[in-house]
């Protein structure tokens, strides 16, 4: 039994030629040109499950690219590019106070601690395995 009529998703000249461009960028992320795709095949009338089979992604993924298309389409062009619409929304929660740089600055730190505290050196594991002479 066929599923509901879902409604139709038409873009302009403007928004194909965008996605179009986007899905051929060799720089794009390949989230955004998963997204693109989603959104062309819509467009051009391919059912949600024989796009998710062909794309290789879930038919819920799918849906919610296709549902949020449609409802960014009140928001003009101009205002929000397609790049800006296949992004990812924002995160709910506090924002980070660490940052990667300081992550990564802590991370060996910690490790060399650990090491001297177990009384092996704060070299690393790789000085137990040189010969010594």
């Amino acid at each position: 039994m066929p599923g509901p009529e879902l409604p139709a998703l038409e873009l302009t000249g403007e928004e194909r030629l965008a996605l179009e461009t986007l899905v051929r960028r060799r720089a794009a992320g390949q989230q955004l040109v998963l997204r693109g795709r989603i959104i062309l095949a819509a467009a051009d009338g391919v059912n949600q499950s024989t796009t998710a089979a062909r794309l290789g992604t879930t038919i819920n993924t799918v849906r919610y690219w296709r549902r949020r298309w449609l409802g960014l389409r009140d928001v003009p062009f101009e205002e929000l590019d397609v790049a800006e619409r296949l992004a990812d929304a924002p995160r709910s929660g506090t924002p980070a106070r660490i940052t990667a740089d300081q992550v990564c600055r802590i991370v060996p730190w910690r490790a060399r601690r650990l090491r001297t505290r177990r009384g092996r050196s704060a070299s690393g594991p790789g000085e137990r395995w040189q010969r010594k002479s």
